[in-house]
C-alpha cells in the first residue's frame, strides 16, 4: 500500500456510477457478498481516514507500544490483521438503552458495518464548505452514524431502507422516490419519522433531509399525529375521541386502559412503563393510554427518553393532567391535541364543584385564625404591618436568617454556582458535591464546558450516569455505578457525575449514598446534579460529612450548593446567544418578577428565545399569558392576565387587552420590581419554606406578608397598598402560589376553600 501511486487529485473521491455502485449494501450484504471491487476501493482516499489514524486532537484507543500497526483514535475504525484501511465503518448499538434482545429468528444485533462511500460526499462537502475542516467532519459523522443506525433498526421494507441509503450516498440527488401504496400509511409514517431525524449540520445535509421528508405521501391529518416535541420526544396529551380519529386514518394503534390498576393502585411506575412499551411492535408504533388522570414524573421521563431513542414510536395519554408534574417533563410533552384545562374556566367558588374540576382538584372548606388578619391600622403603615407579621410568624429558635429579622434577609440560594463548584472539583482533596437549582439554570451545560479542563488539568477519568435512565428498571443502582466507574486505566482519579439525582427513588438514593460512602476516597470523586431536593437529601449529605462514619482519616470534602438563575447570569446568556439588545432588559425583568412571585421553577434559560419571539409580535398579551400558564399551570387565568398586564405596563409596551392590574397580583409585581437591579430577595416560594407558620394564615395574608417583607427589605412603601388589599379577589389555597378567583375576597380572611 505504501508503494502504490496516489490517485489524481480530481479523482481522489470520485463517485462510481449507478451501475458500478449498485444498491447500498446492508450489514448482511457485506458478510456474504464481498467482491474484488470492494478491495479496489481501499485505495480511495476518504476524507476521514487519516483523522481516525492520526492522534492529533484525540486520545488513542490503544497505546502506541501495544499491539501491531498504527494508532487508532476512533472506535468506528474496522481493524485488520494486515493493518490496512478497510473502507468500512463499525456502528455499535447500545443494546441496554435500546432494549435489544436475542431472538431465535434474528439472533442478537451488535451493530452495523457500513461502507464509507455512503457518507463520502456528505463528509467531503462538510470538510470543504463549513470552514471548520475536520472538526465539522467529526461532528457530522457521529450524527450520521447514530441516525443511520436508526434507519437500519426501523421496521421498514428493504426497498425503502435501500432508497434512504441511496439518498444519503448521493446527497439527495435521486431522481425517483420509492413506490408507495395508499394503504401503506403506517410504513410511510415510520419512514417519514426516520427521515425527519436526519442531521442538518450542513446545507447539503439540510437539503438531504428535506428531499427525504417530501418523498412520503402523508395526509396533513396523519402528520398531526406524528409531530414530536422539540423534534425529539413522542409523548402527546390528547382529548377523548382522538383514538377514533387515528383509526379512521388507517393508523395501527395499540390501546392500554389503566383505569382498574389506577383505582386499585396495584401497579408501580416500573411495571407501568414496561407495560406501555411492551405494546410496540414492528407493526404498531402508536400506544394509546387511557384511564389515567395523573402519572409519575419518572414514567414521563422514561417514556420521553424511550421515544427519543425510537423516533418512529409514540405514546398518547388521553385526558392526562400534568399540572403538578415537573416543568422539565411537561416540556417534553406535546399539548397540541390536549383538551383545554378545566381549571382555566374556574371563575367562582361554585365552579369548583363542576365534575370535570372536582375530579382533578377535590376541594374542601378551611378555617384560618382570626388573629392572623391584619387590621386597617396595620395596612396604613408598612412598618407596623411588618412588625405585625414578625410577631405572628415568629418561631422558636429564630436566628438572624429569619425573613422577619432586623437584618437584610435575602435569598439563601447563591447567584452564581460556578466558583464554588470549581473550588470543589479542582481541589486536591476528594469531594462529594450536590448541585441543586431549578431546571434550565445551566448546570449540565456548565459541567460539559468544565469537562475538558478537568481531564487536562486534573487528569480526571470522568464517567456519567443519568439518574432517570430506564436502565435502573432492570438493574440495581450499585451494579450500574460499579460498571460505570470500572475501567482498565489505573492512572488518575475518577469523577462520577450523576445527573437527574432528584428522579431517583428514596430506596435508590439510600443505595447511592451507601455506595458513595464506601467507595469515595483518593481514587474517586462524586458529583450529583439535581433540580430539587428535600429534607431527607440534606440529611444524607450531613451524614456524609467528615467524622460521620466516612471512609478515610479525614474524609472527603462534602458540599451542598443550592443556586438559582439570577439576572446577571440571564444577561450573560442573552449576550452570548446574540438576542436583540432591545429585549434583553425586558426579558430579564420577566425573569426577576416571575421568579420572585411564582418561584424558581417558573423561569428557565430555554425561555429566552421564546420570550423574544413573543415580544416581537404586535400584540404579545395573549401569547405571554399562554407562556406563563404553560410554565406555571397551577395558577389561574386571572392571575396570569394580571401579571402580564402589569409586566407590559412596566415595560412600556402598549396592548389593547392589557388592563391595569390593581389587585394583589399587581401589588406583588410592583414590590418584585423593587429588586429589579440586584435580584437578591427571597421568592414567595422560598418565603413559605423559610416561614413555616405562614401556612397557618389565609392565602391572601401570605401574599401580603411577602409584600411586607419585600418593602421592609428595600426600605420602600407602596401608596396603593390599602387599595390593593381592598380590591383583592378570593383565593383557593394550594401548594405555592394560591389559585385566584374572579369574585371579591370579602372583608375578612378567616375562611376559604383548599
Amino acid at each position: 500500500g505504501d508503494s502504490a501511486p496516489s490517485p489524481p487529485p480530481d479523482s481522489r473521491r470520485a463517485r462510481p456510477n449507478a451501475q458500478e455502485a449498485g444498491e447500498p449494501r446492508g450489514p448482511t450484504d457485506m458478510d456474504s457478498d464481498v467482491d474484488d471491487a470492494f478491495f479496489d476501493e481501499q485505495d480511495v482516499d476518504y476524507v476521514d481516514t487519516d483523522m481516525d489514524r492520526a492522534p492529533t486532537g484525540a486520545a488513542w484507543l490503544f497505546k502506541g507500544k501495544e499491539g501491531f500497526g498504527r494508532p487508532m483514535t476512533s472506535r468506528h475504525t474496522v481493524m485488520t490483521f494486515l493493518d490496512e484501511d478497510m473502507p468500512l465503518y463499525l456502528v455499535p448499538l447500545n443494546r441496554d438503552r435500546l432494549k435489544i434482545k436475542y431472538s431465535a429468528s434474528e439472533g442478537l444485533c451488535l451493530g452495523y458495518l457500513l461502507h464509507k462511500r455512503i457518507f463520502a460526499m456528505l463528509l467531503d462537502d462538510a470538510h470543504r464548505s463549513s470552514g471548520k475542516g475536520l472538526q465539522a467532519v467529526r461532528a457530522l459523522r457521529i450524527q450520521l452514524f447514530l441516525w443511520v443506525a436508526d434507519v437500519l433498526r426501523a421496521p421498514l421494507p428493504s426497498g425503502m431502507r435501500a432508497w434512504i441509503l441511496r439518498c444519503v450516498e448521493l446527497m439527495g440527488m435521486v431522481a425517483m422516490a420509492p413506490r408507495q401504496e395508499e394503504s401503506q400509511v403506517n410504513v410511510a409514517a415510520i419512514a417519514f419519522c426516520v427521515c425527519r431525524c436526519c442531521p442538518t449540520g450542513t446545507e447539503a445535509a439540510l437539503f438531504l433531509r428535506k428531499t427525504m421528508m417530501n418523498a412520503w405521501h402523508l395526509q396533513p391529518e396523519v402528520r398531526l399525529f406524528v409531530e414530536r416535541k422539540s423534534d425529539m420526544y413522542g409523548i402527546s396529551i390528547v382529548k377523548p375521541g382522538t383514538l377514533q380519529s387515528m383509526r379512521k386514518l388507517g393508523l395501527q394503534v395499540a390501546v392500554r386502559n389503566f383505569e382498574w390498576e389506577a383505582w386499585q393502585r396495584s401497579m408501580n411506575s416500573t411495571a407501568m412503563y414496561l407495560d406501555i412499551i411492551s405494546h410496540f411492535s414492528d407493526y404498531c408504533c402508536f400506544t394509546y393510554v387511557q384511564g389515567l388522570v395523573k402519572v409519575d414524573d419518572i414514567v414521563l421521563k422514561w417514556l420521553a427518553e424511550y421515544t427519543r431513542m425510537h423516533p418512529w414510536r409514540f405514546v398518547f395519554f388521553e385526558g392526562l393532567d400534568t399540572s403538578f408534574n415537573y416543568p422539565e417533563n411537561r416540556d417534553r410533552c406535546n399539548f397540541r391535541l390536549a383538551p383545554p384545562n378545566p381549571l382555566h374556566s374556574v371563575r367562582k367558588t361554585e365552579d369548583l364543584q363542576a365534575t370535570a374540576v372536582a375530579e382533578l382538584r377535590p376541594s374542601h372548606a378551611s378555617v384560618y385564625p382570626e388573629h392572623m388578619q391584619p387590621s386597617a391600622q396595620d395596612l396604613a403603615d408598612p412598618r407596623r404591618l411588618f412588625e405585625f407579621f414578625r410577631e405572628q410568624f415568629a418561631t422558636e429558635g429564630a436566628d438572624d436568617r429569619s425573613l422577619f429579622s432586623a437584618g437584610d434577609a435575602g435569598s439563601s440560594l447563591v447567584e452564581d454556582f460556578r466558583p464554588a463548584l470549581e473550588g470543589y472539583l479542582f481541589g486536591a482533596e476528594p469531594c462529594l458535591v450536590l448541585l441543586v437549582s431549578a431546571p434550565g439554570a445551566g448546570k449540565t451545560h456548565h459541567m460539559a464546558t468544565l469537562r475538558g479542563r478537568l481531564e487536562e488539568e486534573r487528569q480526571l477519568d470522568i464517567h456519567d450516569i443519568d439518574g432517570s435512565s430506564d436502565l435502573l428498571v432492570t438493574a440495581a443502582l450499585s451494579e450500574v455505578l460499579q460498571r460505570t466507574v470500572s475501567t482498565e486505566s489505573k492512572a488518575g482519579q475518577k469523577l462520577l457525575i450523576l445527573d437527574e439525582y432528584h428522579m431517583l427513588s428514596d430506596e435508590h438514593k439510600d443505595e447511592l449514598f451507601e455506595w458513595v460512602r464506601a467507595m469515595i476516597g483518593p481514587d474517586l470523586r462524586v458529583m450529583l446534579i439535581a433540580n430539587r431536593i428535600d429534607s431527607k437529601d440534606r440529611e444524607r449529605m450531613d451524614q456524609s460529612q467528615p467524622g460521620a462514619n466516612v471512609v478515610g482519616p479525614s474524609g472527603p470534602k462534602v458540599g451542598l450548593i443550592q443556586t438559582r438563575l439570577s439576572r446577571q447570569r440571564t444577561m450573560q446568556v442573552l449576550q452570548m446567544r446574540g438576542n436583540k439588545d432591545r429585549w434583553r432588559e425586558v426579558i430579564c425583568d420577566w425573569f426577576v418578577a416571575s421568579r420572585l412571585i411564582f418561584g424558581e421553577e417558573s423561569i428557565s434559560l430555554r425561555l429566552c428565545d421564546t420570550l423574544e419571539g413573543v415580544l416581537e409580535q404586535p400584540d404579545p398579551w395573549f401569547p405571554l399569558v399562554e407562556v406563563l400558564l404553560h410554565r406555571v399551570p397551577t395558577i389561574s387565568q386571572p392571575t396570569a392576565a394580571d401579571f402580564v398586564s402589569a409586566f407590559l405596563e412596566y415595560s412600556g409596551i402598549r396592548c389593547p387587552r392589557a388592563a391595569p392590574a390593581s389587585g394583589l397580583v399587581g401589588l406583588c409585581f410592583r414590590v418584585a420590581m423593587l429588586d429589579r437591579d440586584k435580584d437578591r430577595s427571597c421568592s414567595f416560594v422560598e418565603f413559605l419554606e423559610r416561614t413555616p407558620r405562614a401556612h397557618e394564615a389565609a392565602p391572601a395574608v401570605r401574599l401580603l406578608a411577602w409584600c411586607a417583607y419585600m418593602m421592609h427589605r428595600h426600605k420602600a412603601t407602596d401608596p396603593n397598598l390599602a387599595v390593593a388589599w381592598a380590591k383583592r379577589r378570593a383565593f383557593v389555597d394550594q401548594v405555592n402560589f394560591p389559585f385566584e378567583l374572579q369574585e371579591s375576597g370579602g372583608l375578612r380572611n378567616n375562611s376559604g376553600v383548599t
